[in-house]
């Protein structure tokens, strides 16, 4: 359970506000992916740092994950991404809606100020989305650390508005 131990002190360098005692007390019954990932989403959801959604039904809401609680997010404009499904059909692009809709690369772009951003955790087809902090060799500390178990970070890169509106032209 060395890896676990290893995962559990990686997270608690990436994970705002994770308390990592309970993942310490209660470790996963199994170490193989399914083993793994169920025990960490089942303590991350209990401490309010990770939402698990269909991303079939996902529209842009701004997930409630307690370490997003403390910040101004009034600039995350989700109504802008139905200008960004209609200027794509004007321009005749088929998007399965909304799973071809960058909405949390668009959300990561407000955020991106703060410091944090949102990634999943994979692969999985539910979504299961928590908040971690934007650094690229915290992350690649935690990529490795999950690696051990056969799951993976899914990054949405920050895109901004015009980068958005970009995509509809690629």
């Amino acid at each position: 359970m060395a890896s676990v131990r290893h995962l559990v002190q990686v997270l608690t360098q990436c994970v705002p506000q994770l308390d990592s005692e309970p993942l310490l007390a209660e470790l996963p019954k199994s170490a193989n992916a399914h083993g793994v990932a169920h025990w960490l989403v089942e303590h991350l959801e209990t401490q309010g740092l990770m939402k698990r959604w269909s991303r079939a039904t996902y529209h842009g809401e701004i997930p409630e994950l307690a370490p997003l609680a403390g910040f101004d997010l009034s600039d995350y404009d989700r109504n802008f991404m139905r200008t960004f499904i209609k200027r794509a059909a004007q321009a005749g692009v088929e998007l399965e809606v909304p799973l071809d809709v960058p909405y949390i690369s668009f959300l990561n772009n407000t955020l991106k100020p703060h410091g944090i951003r949102l990634v999943e955790l994979g692969p999985f087809e539910t979504a299961f989305t928590f908040c971690v902090l934007d650094n690229a060799d915290l992350l690649d500390a935690l990529d490795e650390a999950l690696s051990a178990f056969d799951l993976c970070l899914i990054y949405h890169d920050p895109l901004s508005k015009d980068d958005v509106l970009e995509l509809i032209e690629t």
